[in-house]
């Protein structure tokens, strides 16, 4: 999904921030994704596991910040290839302005590295972890129930 709308309240406005901020020095990003189902986030997992490709994720349902509502994805929004690393310093520019917001980036990822097109929240999601959520919460849809968005 990718919609704004899909994330919690307090990570939407800091997405929008961010989108603000990088086109004020010119760097003009889309968010790709934002909240992930079940079967959306069981076919991420399966990769390099039980379907062909390589592995893009180390969190199963409910593991990952996306399931939550509290992480987004974004690609560059100009360009032939939007995911291209390039020598622009793009990646760590659009990080180091999310890390000023309250985002953890996903550059900084210490086991699933070169996510640098990911933002969590940490407020929700501390030390990269859902475990409170998931304790707190049970599921992501007790969780979206508190800010009201359906499941």
């Amino acid at each position: 999904m990718r919609g704004l709308d899909k994330l919690h309240p307090k990570v939407r406005a800091k997405a929008e921030a961010l989108i603000e901020r990088c086109k004020a020095v010119g760097l003009l990003i889309l968010i790709t994704e934002t909240l992930r189902s079940k079967a959306e986030q069981d076919a991420l997992y399966a990769k390099g596991r039980t379907t062909p490709g390589a592995i893009v994720t180390k969190a199963p349902y409910p593991r990952s910040a996306h399931c939550w509502a509290v992480a987004f994805d974004f690609c560059r929004a100009t360009g032939a290839d939007k995911f291209a690393e390039g020598t622009d310093g793009f990646w760590a520019k659009v990080g180091a302005i999310g890390k000023e917001l309250g985002l953890f980036w996903g550059g900084d990822f210490k086991t699933l590295k070169g996510d640098f097109g990911h933002f969590e929240d940490p407020e929700f999601v501390p030390n990269n972890s859902t475990a409170n959520l998931i304790l707190k919460y049970q599921t992501p849809g007790n969780f979206f129930a508190t800010f009201g968005m359906a499941a």
